[in-house]
């Protein structure tokens, strides 16, 4: 499955929001310190528009992301000197399947998040940035909890756009790795998902994460490139 640069793009805007969004030069700027790269990355306006390097300069911007299919976008910033980052696939799975896929353990799934979901999230580096993120969504949305017996193990975020629910800030406690609080938690957001009216859950995974593709592959997703990062001359990894 391929998705049009279009659909990347609404679909991070809709369940992983920046704080601010505007247009400049060709480019859709976004704004969220401290929240990471994906809602402080720069993106094409138009599909097939090659906007110039320097107004993401200008601008202050020093994130690119680049969609599957912006070969020659990606050349040009490669030409004005901007390094290649992490490149980043989407996996997806159809909630039916996995649904079924549940193990034994409690997962509870509310909004606003339970305390221990939090908890979980500022304990594996997700600080209160990361967490404002959540709160701007405005599309249907849940924080997930997973227990192991009666402690709380894992948390994640799931949010519904179209016929997708994506699932963002996977975290399980060191303590509880490889117990299979990871899957339950996919599990439980694909039987959200449906519940919201959903049909597929999707990930979005760096390229390299060999923990979430071997869970992912474990599910029974299937991948395919999304986007990759340019960063300016300059800004260190």
């Amino acid at each position: 499955m391929l998705l049009s640069p279009e659909t990347v793009s609404e679909t991070l805007d809709a369940t992983w929001p920046a704080a601010r969004r505007t247009a400049r030069g060709g480019w859709v700027l976004r704004a969220a310190p401290g929240a990471g790269r994906r809602v402080n990355a720069a993106t094409a306006m138009r599909t097939g528009a090659c906007p110039e390097a320097d107004e993401l300069l200008r601008e202050g911007h020093a994130v690119a992301m680049v969609r599957a299919g912006e070969d020659t976008l990606d050349a040009r910033l490669q030409d004005a000197g901007w390094r290649a980052g992490p490149s980043v696939s989407l996996w997806a799975v159809e909630c039916a399947k996995l649904a079924t896929m549940a193990e034994p353990g409690t997962v509870i799934g509310l909004w606003p998040p339970l305390a221990a979901a939090e908890d979980i999230w500022e304990a594996t580096g997700s600080g209160p940035e990361r967490r404002a993120v959540m709160e701007r969504v405005r599309a249907p949305r849940a924080g997930l909890l997973a227990r192991d017996g009666d402690r709380p193990a894992g948390a994640a975020f799931v949010a519904r756009h179209g016929p997708a629910g994506v699932l963002h800030q996977l975290a399980t406690l060191p303590e509880y790795r490889r117990r299979g609080v990871a899957r339950r938690l996919l599990a439980a957001a694909a039987h959200w998902t449906a519940q919201e009216g959903g049909s597929a859950l999707w990930l979005f995974v760096e390229d390299g994460n060999a923990a979430s593709e071997e869970l992912c592959r474990s599910c029974g997703a299937v991948s395919a490139p999304a986007y990759r990062y340019r960063l300016a001359p300059g800004l260190a990894e």
